[in-house]
């Protein structure tokens, strides 16, 4: 049974062919944020559909150009896995302390604890500053830019704070406290 991406359980009916290029199929990636987060748009169709409806966004992208309009597309490569893959993540933080991406047509943000897409480190490290905010209000910060890099060694996290110049402070004395947790790039 397929559900149509943003509708509720009861939207649930049979996978079928409405158009060539917009098949519901069965979710591949079962996601607790779907219904919500705004940040994975095609994640309610397979991925072969998916992989088709982004090489399609790309040559459309392309052709609004003359000296691209003919260029040759290399196959796609898909991630390997198709979760746990993104490294790299810009997530706007609520007034209250929600991590997350706005919700679907909103400014509403969808706290992302369980997202599918995030990189185990990404994980980690949004999970330790959910708490390290828990405490603090007003809260300085907006949003946070997280990146995966690697050492030798292994995988750290780069975390930038975003927040007005009026909270600067605040800002820098949370930094600190940031570079505190297990797994961030101090």
């Amino acid at each position: 049974r397929c559900a149509r991406r943003g509708a509720g359980p009861e939207s649930a009916r049979p996978c079928a062919l409405v158009r060539a290029r917009s098949q519901w199929s069965p979710f591949v990636i079962e996601c607790p944020h779907a219904e919500r987060c705004g940040g994975c748009a095609l994640i309610g169709h397979s991925l072969e559909v998916q992989h088709a409806l982004k090489r399609e966004r790309v040559e459309r992208a392309l052709h609004r150009y003359a000296g691209l309009a003919h260029a040759e597309l290399s196959e796609l490569v898909a991630a390997e896995p198709s979760t746990r893959y993104r490294t790299r993540a810009k997530l706007v933080v609520s007034e209250t302390g929600e991590i997350g991406l706005y919700e679907r047509g909103t400014h509403s943000v969808v706290d992302i604890p369980q997202c599918q897409v995030l990189a185990p480190s990404l994980l980690a490290v949004s999970q330790a500053l959910r708490e390290l905010l828990a405490g603090t209000r007003p809260l300085p910060v907006s949003g946070i830019d997280l990146r995966e890099v690697w050492d030798e060694q292994r995988a750290r996290v780069l975390v930038t704070l975003i927040g007005p110049p009026r909270a600067r402070a605040a800002i820098v004395l949370l930094a600190a406290r940031a570079a505190q947790i297990p797994g961030v790039a101090g």
